[in-house]
């Protein structure tokens, strides 16, 4: 960590910069990571703040997805629910059809760690249907992502045929890189 908060710390924090954003954003992800979620929680905010006061909609909804993450995971369900759906928010005022994705898949994450199986399953498939349903549209790797998670929370809900059709979509889709549907081999 010490590397990566050296070079955060080069990064000058104002003017507030789409790098310092995004610094802020993997700082704060690998302190999450390794359970320092108490150090992550205020790096991530600075991000957030920086991303404001810059006024990039698609940077605002990555972030506070970052801080929902962190939140859910220090069981703030509350204030993380708050903050996926500014990011909705953002996400949808932007128009960028892969933020709205990542903000669903952010979501689902928050929403599980939560312990919501059933609302997580349904804000995946919401985000899988924006992406294209059951094939990929125009972001085939992120679809495929929000597809297995949805594969994964219709398991966990023993609805083990409906599971099987996901997975089945994925590995069948085409161009997909092999990493995603490695399980097939």
């Amino acid at each position: 960590f010490g590397k990566l908060q050296t070079a955060v710390s080069r990064i000058p924090s104002d003017p507030p910069t789409r790098h310092r954003v995004i610094a802020c954003k993997l700082l704060a992800g690998n302190l999450l990571y390794a359970g320092r979620i108490e150090e992550a929680l205020p790096v991530v905010s600075e991000g957030v703040a920086a991303a404001e006061a810059r006024g990039d909609l698609v940077l605002q909804a990555d972030i506070l997805g970052s801080q929902a993450l962190i939140e859910g995971t220090m069981g703030l369900g509350d204030v993380a629910l708050a903050s996926v759906a500014k990011a909705h928010t953002l996400a949808d005022r932007s128009g960028d059809l892969r933020a709205r994705a990542d903000v669903h898949m952010g979501h689902g994450v928050v929403l599980f760690y939560l312990g919501e199986i059933s609302g997580c399953l349904d804000i995946t498939l919401t985000g899988v249907e924006l992406l294209g349903g059951q094939q990929p549209g125009p972001l085939p790797f992120p679809w495929s992502f929000l597809a297995l998670n949805a594969a994964e929370g219709l398991l966990d809900l023993g609805r083990w045929d409906d599971a099987d059709g996901w997975l089945e979509a994925v590995a069948t889709a085409p161009g997909l890189p092999s990493s995603v549907t490695s399980w097939e081999d």
